[in-house]
């Protein structure tokens, strides 16, 4: 089992709208070979053998938590060895990653730069994994355990949120952002379920099974022609069909979680993949009643700032950091203070 320093959490106008490149029925399929929304997940089975070694090294399987992307989680409860007393006990969320049922390019590709970033990123809105661990053709990730589920769980039980609330998240999720754009790597798959709440009420951003670096070891951007993710919350360089560089997708992704807080509902609606682009090149995209109502101009400006289709207007997250409506309240500066870059 290799373990990782675990991290503590802290309590406009449109453009020119350009056609697709590729015919849409190609853009349409290369699309959803990759898509992690509206498929059927790989189930990932645990055998009396996988129980009973997980239970040798303290680990009892609780139940099954939700499907991922290639990956399906399990609430497991660690004791230590030979301490039954229930204050060692310690609730996680184990990802587990079935060798057998995944397609092959997942194992190739995806799989190990999962293992590499998680390995090497330690941040306080970013998932904390104790350890990572392979057995019988299956990979864990050990997790904290988000109490709270995830924001589209929240969003759906609490209704959306206030503004000042909204605030504190973004903060949060920018900041994780940030932190990974420093570090040269792309989520590529940012979306409400992927952002877990915990029992203090931060945020953590999970599931990296579609990130990759982004910069190689001399710097150099590289370019990606994988067309992964949800496609909801897809940004359009995604959509076009042309090679591109992922520095800045996260921040698109990032803004329609942000409608949805305020909202309850996705800005684009449209399903088909090329119907979806052009209603991301020209913006539109409205308010509900709600989210007109309960938030502010500065809000909205916000959002307009990171669903901007044109990546080269599209502001990095160090820089929506700085924007009036994230720097209104000084509390939520106050308790989400700057984190010192990892060494």
């Amino acid at each position: 089992m290799s373990k990782r320093k675990s991290a503590s959490p802290s309590s406009s106008t449109a453009p020119r709208v350009r056609s697709p490149r590729f015919p849409r029925r190609a853009v349409e399929q290369r699309h959803q070979r990759t898509t992690s929304e509206e498929r059927t997940e790989p189930k990932v089975v645990l055998t009396e053998y996988d129980i009973m070694k997980l239970d040798r090294k303290g680990f009892r399987v609780d139940k099954p938590l939700s499907s991922g992307s290639c990956g399906q989680i399990f609430m497991m409860t660690y004791r230590i060895p030979e301490r039954e007393a229930d204050i060692n006990a310690y609730k996680m969320a184990v990802k587990v990653v079935d060798r057998n049922v995944v397609e092959d390019n997942f194992i190739k590709k995806f799989l190990p730069r999962e293992i590499e970033i998680l390995s090497e990123i330690d941040h306080p809105y970013v998932v904390t994994v104790y350890a990572m661990m392979e057995m019988n053709e299956k990979a864990y990730f050990f997790m904290r355990y988000a109490e709270n589920g995830d924001l589209l769980e929240y969003i759906t039980k609490h209704g959306a949120l206030p503004e000042n609330h909204g605030r504190l998240w973004m903060r949060q999720l920018l900041m994780a952002v940030d932190y990974l754009d420093k570090c040269g790597i792309a989520h590529r798959d940012i979306k409400c379920e992927n952002i877990l709440v915990t029992a203090n009420l931060n945020i953590q951003l999970a599931d990296f099974g579609f990130a990759r670096k982004y910069v190689n070891d001399e710097g150099k951007e590289l370019m990606c022609e994988t067309y992964c993710g949800s496609l909801s919350y897809a940004a359009p360089e995604i959509l076009e069909g042309r090679p591109f560089c992922p520095k800045k997708v996260d921040v698109w992704s990032a803004g329609i979680v942000m409608f949805i807080m305020f909202n309850l509902e996705k800005p684009f609606k449209r399903k088909a993949p090329h119907q979806l682009l052009l209603a991301q090149q020209s913006k539109a995209y409205k308010w509900s009643q709600v989210g007109i109502t309960k938030t502010s101009d500065d809000c909205k400006k916000m959002v307009d700032s990171m669903l901007e289709p044109d990546v080269s207007r599209r502001p990095r997250a160090a820089a929506l950091l700085q924007k009036t409506w994230m720097t209104a309240d000084p509390d939520v500066i106050k308790y989400t203070p700057e984190v010192r870059e990892m060494k």
